[in-house]
């Protein structure tokens, strides 16, 4: 999918979100906690390629929906 630096955070959520409802309250959740780092962490999840229902098992399953586990999965996202 590949986010560019000029997809605007609308653009990124739905791209992101792939239509799954929990994917989406995730992402929202991120944005309305971290604003000022919400894209990065959409980036990040994007060099992942964790995208639609994988961001949510992962927040839900692998992070027990605490959302500062979730951050430090995706943080540890390497970088190009």
């Amino acid at each position: 999918m590949k986010l560019q630096a000029t997809t605007s955070m609308n653009d990124a959520i739905k791209r992101l979100a792939a239509g799954h409802a929990g994917a989406a309250s995730v992402i929202a959740l991120l944005v309305k906690e971290f604003p000022e780092h919400a894209m990065e962490y959409m980036h990040a999840l994007d060099r992942l390629e964790i995208y639609g229902v994988d961001i949510w098992k992962t927040y839900k399953d692998r992070c027990d929906s605490n959302v500062l586990s979730f951050l430090d999965v995706i943080s540890s996202a390497p970088r190009p």
